[in-house]
């Protein structure tokens, strides 16, 4: 039952992920950079998804990182509203969040706990030391380029 209900947070995931690539590099026409400065969801996922079907503990749990930070953050940060442009990323954040606490509890269940929160130590400690800062040197070298994918956090004004 554990690897089933895996199977479905790393399919729905990935075709969330997809989507998301898809509007990002197609519809906004954004270069690979810019993609990945502004969308670390899903490289997380992927990463996420590769930790399951190699069966790592320690993959899972540092893809789960970035996914409890960028999952469960943006479900606070962005707008719910029935609004395809609001509504669509918060079901992947959902799918996110839900799917780094099953990598979690799915390798706590399985005594591979060391491992997996080695990754998610590793995973948090990148995220914080390599991550962050390059992102956020990119955002404010290219200020529009939030604007431009709509990003509408819900603490700014309209």
């Amino acid at each position: 039952m554990r690897r089933k209900i895996g199977w479905f947070f790393v399919v729905v995931n990935l075709l969330l992920a997809a989507n998301a690539a898809v509007f990002f590099l197609v519809v906004k026409k954004l270069d690979f950079v810019s993609w990945l400065a502004i969308n670390s969801c899903t490289p997380s996922i992927v990463l996420f998804a590769l930790g399951f079907f190699l069966d790592s503990p320690f993959l899972l749990g540092f893809s789960s990182a970035a996914m409890l930070f960028y999952g469960g953050g943006g479900l606070i940060v962005f707008r719910w509203s029935t609004s395809p442009a609001d509504l669509v990323p918060q079901i992947g954040h959902l799918f996110m969040t839900a799917g780094a606490v099953y990598a979690l509890i799915s390798s706590i269940q399985r005594k591979a706990w060391k491992s997996a929160f080695g990754g998610l130590l590793l995973g948090a400690a990148v995220l914080i030391l390599i991550v962050f800062p390059r992102q956020t040197r990119y955002q404010k070298a290219h200020p529009k380029l939030l604007e431009l994918v709509g990003f509408r956090p819900k603490c700014s004004p309209r």
